[in-house]
């Protein structure tokens, strides 16, 4: 049972690899990744800057939901302990400017009952603190790729109603 176990995790591992080089494909795209919380997180920084995605901070909801307004962003990251904010409205307020973004939950508390919870507001997945180099790259890696596949689907519903139209 305990090497089936790991099997599956190296098979998550490598698949959460092979996603985190498809985001990396050269064409022209940059990913923007807004992360809503008081602490700079340093790991969050030095994986975007590898990839070379866009990275901005908004250190509440207000500011975020203003940022969201302006400009899109694939991925949005909440951090579940901000102060006078109740995480479910964030995450629902986030979902509902922004569907076409990922929104990741980050937390202290990995239950299911809250993933779950997650799921249910509009979110897309949670990121557990102390924030680790693998999960970080799986869970933002995949939300990213989302996001690009749905920009690609997007662009082409666009270009066959124009193809129709003519």
């Amino acid at each position: 049972m305990q090497m089936r176990q790991f099997d599956i995790v190296a098979q998550i591992q490598r698949f959460s690899k092979w996603i985190v080089r498809l985001t990396r494909v050269g064409d022209g795209w940059n990913g923007k990744v807004l992360v809503i919380s008081k602490e700079d997180y340093e790991s969050i920084g030095r994986f975007c800057r590898r990839l070379r995605w866009n990275l901005r901070y908004a250190a509440n909801l207000p500011t975020a939901l203003m940022n969201l307004q302006d400009q899109s962003f694939e991925v949005v990251i909440y951090d579940h302990e901000l102060p006078d904010q109740d995480w479910r409205l964030a995450v629902t307020s986030l979902a509902n400017t922004s569907p076409r973004s990922s929104i990741l939950l980050l937390s202290r508390l990995g239950h299911p009952e809250l993933w779950n919870e997650v799921i249910r507001r509009g979110g897309h997945d949670m990121l557990c603190k102390p924030i680790s180099k693998e999960s970080f790259e799986s869970a933002v890696a995949l939300a990213m790729a989302r996001a690009k596949l749905t920009s690609s689907l997007d662009k082409r519903r666009t270009d066959r109603r124009r193809t129709a139209a003519v």
